[in-house]
């Protein structure tokens, strides 16, 4: 769960410009020169190779599922661009060890049980990322 929650955030500060003046993501490391792009590329390649023997120990739909998930986790930091709406989107990416996790268990997705549990995840990510980014425009 760590190495898949890092992820998606060095990825995108990879990616994407980070202001050094918003207080929120000064301290981070790619915008305070504590680590250099080249340096944070390399980490996300590290991490997901630490991560796939732990995907690779999963039943087989669970690794069909936890390999689906790569390529919109790679969208993501470009969804501010596309739409007004990246809350969503990080919601969906996010909340995908919701339905990785009843599937590693139960080897199947019963979708009555998992979808309404995901709806709810991907609901609470827009709430509080909602709520970062409006604490965001007070540090800018």
């Amino acid at each position: 769960m760590i190495l898949s929650s890092i992820e998606p955030r060095r990825y995108q500060d990879t990616y994407q410009s980070i202001p050094v003046e918003v207080a929120r993501t000064a301290t981070r490391p790619l915008p305070s020169g504590q680590v250099s792009k080249e340096v944070a590329v390399s980490l996300v390649g590290v991490h997901g190779l630490a991560a796939l023997p732990i995907l690779l120990s999963l039943n087989t739909y669970s690794i069909l599922l936890g390999l689906a998930s790569i390529v919109p986790t790679l969208m993501y930091p470009y969804m501010k661009r596309i739409t007004n709406w990246p809350q969503a989107y990080l919601g969906l990416v996010f909340n995908w060890g919701a339905l990785l996790g009843y599937a590693a268990v139960r080897g199947h997705c019963d979708w009555s049980i998992v979808l309404p549990l995901y709806t709810a995840c991907i609901c609470w990510t827009i709430i509080y990322d909602t709520v970062y980014g409006h604490q965001g425009r007070y540090c800018q």
